[in-house]
């Protein structure tokens, strides 16, 4: 099956009437063959709600938002994301948990704001009952819009809960008055053949000498055959480059598949074809960095320490239609390590 990519910036898909497909098949399109307009998308909105940071403050904002009332009691399919989250944001995660909460306002995480000081944002988060959400997307600073292959969507369980990571250091000299707000275009899930879960691949050895340039390079592989259809690089402000390369199961490939020079926010890529990786290959990636302090750098979620992570969006080969992958992650010392099933394990991602 030859796998279509639509767009990364979006015209009349986005701006399509929200409606139904023929009830007749659950699994037939509702593309219309004239416009390209499909009327099975539907537009989920969120809104994390507005917080103040102060001058120098680095904090993460963490709020569960409870599913809208209209999409309660069905499983669905992300497609397609437009976001509109403003400066001085370092990072935005969504990520989605299976428990659900009642009401229909954003709850915080942990206390009565929501806003954790990002020296405590570890410990906050996991005392926060929040362990277990998975990654369901990132995004960029401003008005971001992204969709993936209409025959592709990341799994949204019926009746959960999303979960905000909203990273935020302020440089300015001024409070930053932040917000987050979301047009998720989405779909049943039995309309989409090729559901779409995260791979997630991260190292805790970095070791960032004061006032010098450092590379370090890890490999990520996978368990079982796998389609990559979306890449995202993700570090802090030592980094100048973020790339991706293939690797075979013995070598690394020359050509790159992915690269940004962002570090601020995740930079997402919807690959032209997916890249199918058969059981131990996978992704090579690395991050180039420069320390202009007078003091080494390890890694750290603050701002002022150090990461180096790979995120993905993967399904099952073209030929498992409608079979639900669960979370891959790795979190690695050096080299080569293997991503696993996440499902059941005690992390934010």
């Amino acid at each position: 099956m030859a796998w279509v990519r639509r767009a990364l910036v979006l015209g009349g898909v986005f701006g399509a009437a929200v409606g139904c497909g023929d009830g007749s098949d659950p699994h037939k399109s509702g593309i219309d063959p004239e416009t390209g307009v499909d009327h099975d998308i539907e537009q989920l909105s969120l809104d994390e709600g507005e917080f103040s940071v102060g001058v120098g403050e680095e904090v993460s904002y963490c709020v569960r938002i409870p599913m809208p009332k209209k999409f309660k009691g069905r499983q669905l399919a992300l497609v397609g994301w437009e976001s509109d989250v403003p400066k001085p944001t370092h990072h935005y995660f969504m990520t989605y948990s299976s428990e659900g909460i009642e009401g229909d306002k954003p709850v915080p995480c942990q206390g009565d704001s929501g806003i954790l000081p990002q020296s405590e944002s570890t410990e906050g988060f996991f005392s926060s009952g929040v362990l277990n959400t998975k990654l369901l997307f990132a995004t960029a600073v401003g008005q971001q819009k992204l969709l993936t292959d209409i025959g592709y969507g990341m799994v949204i369980e019926a009746d959960g809960t999303f979960v905000t990571n909203h990273h935020v250091l302020n440089v300015l000299d001024q409070p930053a008055d932040m917000y987050a707000r979301f047009k998720l275009q989405v779909k049943d899930a039995s309309l989409v053949p090729h559901p779409v879960r995260s791979l997630v691949c991260s190292t805790v050895s970095l070791d960032i000498p004061a006032a010098s340039t450092t590379t370090a390079t890890f490999t990520c592989t996978v368990p079982w055959d796998a389609d990559i259809m979306l890449l995202a690089g993700h570090a802090h402000a030592r980094l100048t480059t973020f790339s991706a390369q293939f690797f075979d199961g013995k070598t690394t490939q020359p050509e790159l598949i992915y690269q940004t020079k962002s570090w601020d926010s995740p930079d997402m890529k919807v690959l032209d074809q997916p890249l199918h990786l058969t059981k131990g290959q996978g992704i090579t990636f690395t991050c180039e960095y420069e320390n202009r302090t007078d003091k080494t750098i390890n890694f750290g979620l603050s701002a002022n320490d150090e990461m180096c992570t790979l995120f993905g969006g993967y399904a099952y080969p073209v030929d498992r239609t409608f079979e639900i992958p669960p979370p891959l992650a790795a979190t690695g010392l050096r080299g080569k390590f293997p991503a696993i099933d996440s499902t059941n394990l005690p992390s934010f991602f």
